[in-house]
Formats: structure tokens, sequence, C-alpha cells
């Protein structure tokens, strides 16, 4: 008679997680699927037996035709603009901000600790996209891992951005492997969960529909053309400025020379009074083309560095060419001392191979 399956239920403490991760770390419980991309019914099926990964909701918000959507949890880190750490607890009812132009890092909820037969990658939830986040190429996580991996979060556009701990975050494609070393599960356990389909609300939708899904239908801005925009407008105030400057200067010349011819000794407090509001003038200048002139050093920096890679790089090319020449030369002489010791091989045989002189007769007298 064959024998049936056997059956499990889910894991409900992270303990017990544990102790089923390390149980079917290298016994596959479901040997009959195929090493490939895995439905959400295969997700869903090693997931309750093999805990790899807890907490797991089997839920249609959370399961799609052949991925897994986690929930941001653990813990959230940025750094502020002057160096700053940031770090805090993910709680489920908090809100955590991404400012404009910056990378955030954030973990997930469930622990992941894949067998040896189960690869898995993530990548960002369709929305945030939608909204401006970038999270890069979704990274493979080998099988086998145990952890939690951190999530980093570009927000390039030019309004903060909120991260709700109740909102989906990544959604998570598992891949199943064929090792080796893995042992099939005899009996193999029972199947329990059905294949979840693509909701209909989500196809054949227009552009519309994604971007006021994501936004509401609000703009979505890039920060980069917003930030050269701001810049060019304090370089034309900055011009203004130093233009008004300089008639200012001139006015207050001919006020203090005017003052000077008629008020005598009164001249000096009108032309320091002067003086003190040119000041003031080239200093607003100053602040606002200060801006500007950081923009142009960090320019600058980025410029250098590329200059003094490009000139370490020419003198390594230079030092290898002497290096070379050196050893061209080395071989010259060698060669020409092996022509010498050739040709002075080459005339002793031919010394040797001339006939020997016939001997001399008896001398007659």
């Amino acid at each position: 008679m064959p024998t049936e399956p056997l059956d499990i239920e889910p894991v409900v403490s992270d303990d017990e997680a544990v102790a089923r991760a390390m149980k079917f770390k290298l016994i596959d419980p479901f040997p009959d699927i195929p090493p490939a991309l895995l439905s959400s019914a295969d997700v869903e099926d090693y997931a309750r037996v093999t805990a790899m990964l807890f907490p797991f909701y089997p839920d249609d918000e959370s399961l799609k035709s052949a991925s897994y959507e986690a929930r941001p949890g653990r813990k959230f880190v940025r750094w502020d603009e002057d160096g700053n750490r940031i770090e805090m607890e993910v709680q489920r009812d908090g809100t955590y901000e991404l400012p404009p132009n910056s990378i955030s890092f954030m973990q997930i909820e469930p622990k992941i600790r894949l067998p040896d037969y189960i690869a898995i990658r993530f990548n960002l939830r369709i929305t945030h996209v939608h909204r401006g986040l970038l999270l890069g190429t979704g990274p493979l996580i080998d099988p086998g891992f145990s952890g939690d991996p951190l999530i980093p979060l570009h927000n390039l556009t030019s309004e903060s951005y909120p991260i709700r701990g109740s909102e989906g975050l990544i959604w998570i494609e598992f891949t199943k492997t064929a090792p080796a070393l893995v042992t099939k599960a005899d009996p193999p356990y029972a199947r329990r969960a059905v294949f979840r389909s693509i909701q209909g609300r989500k196809t054949d939708r227009g552009i519309d529909y994604y971007f006021q899904r994501a936004n509401e239908g609000r703009p979505i801005r890039s920060s980069i053309p917003l930030a050269i925009k701001d810049a060019a407008t304090k370089a034309e105030a900055a011009a203004v400025s130093a233009k008004n400057a300089a008639v200012s200067a001139g006015e207050a010349a001919g006020s203090v020379t005017k003052m000077g011819l008629i008020y005598g000794g009164i001249s000096i407090l009108a032309a320091l009074t002067v003086i003190i509001a040119l000041v003031v003038g080239l200093h607003q200048y100053f602040v606002q083309i200060q801006a500007n002139v950081q923009t142009t050093q960090s320019l600058a920096s980025s410029i250098t560095i590329d200059a003094e890679q490009a000139k370490a790089d020419a003198a390594r090319a230079i030092a290898d060419e002497q290096v070379l020449k050196r050893d061209l030369d080395l071989a010259r002489v060698q060669i020409e001392d092996l022509r010498s010791q050739i040709g002075n091989v080459t005339r002793e045989l031919e010394r040797i191979r001339q006939p020997a002189p016939p001997p001399l007769g008896p001398s007659k007298r």
C-alpha cells in the first residue's frame, strides 16, 4: 500500500521556527516540486513546513502568483546631512521618513532561514517604484542563508517620503535549486496550498491608474532638476547683488567726497555710515553665492580626484615602460654575448675540420 503523505502545522513561535528550519535544512519535504521559480502554492507549503520565513502570512494580500510581500520590521537606519546616524526600531504603527535625495536602510519583518535548496530575490513594491523610490537590482540571497537582509531605499524625488510600518515594502520571489546533498523526504509531506492567480483589478490598467494609486495624481519629480534650477536662480540673484553693490559703492564714494567738501569734520561719520551699508550689501551678496561656491567646490573635488587617478596611472605606465626598456637592454647584451660565444665555437669547429699537415720525411744529405 502507498504510504500516506505526512502532514504538519505551521510554527507559532520563533523558537519553533529555528528547530523546524534546522530539521529541513537538508531534507526536501516536497521532492516532486521541480527546481524552478516557485508558485504561490509552492511558497506557502514550503513556508508552512520549513519555516523559511517567520512570521509568514498566507493570505491573498501577501501572496501573489509567484511572490510574497514582506512588510518593514526590526531596524530603520539613515544618516542626516551632518553625518549623524539615525536608528529606530520599526513599529507596525510607526512612520519613517525618507528625506529628499537620500539613502535609507530598512529591514523586513520576517526572519529568513533558507534551506539549502531554495534561493530568493527581492524587489521593491511597485507602488513605491511609481512614487520615485529606487531599490536597484534585486540581490540574490543564496540557499542556506539565515538572517535579516538590509534593504537600501533611494529617495530620488524632491519630497520627503514616508514609509509606514504596516504597508508592504518588498516582494520576494523563491527559486528551488537541485543540490546533490539534499535528501528527499520519504514519504513526502502533504500539500495544502492552492495557486493564487493575479487579481483582475491589477491588469489592463492605464498609466494614470498607477500614478493615482501611488501618489493620488500629484506630481512625482526628481530632486536633481530642482537643485539645478535653484542653483541657477541663486547665481542670477548673486549677479544682481554684485551689480547693485558696485553701484552703491560708486554712489557712496561720490557722497563721501561731496560731504567732505561741504561738511568737513562730519564727513568722516557719513563715510563710515556708507561703508557699513556697503559691507552689509557685500555680505548679502556672498551669502547668496555661497551655495553655488560649495557646489563648484564639490565638482572641482571630483575632477581633482579623477585627475590624480589619471596622473597615478600615467606614472605607473611610465615606470612599466622604463622596466621594460631595461629588460630589453639586458636582453640585447645577453644576445650579443651569445653571438660572440657562437662565433668562437664556430671558429673552433672550422679549425678542427682542417686536415692535418703531412709528416715530414727524413732529410737527404
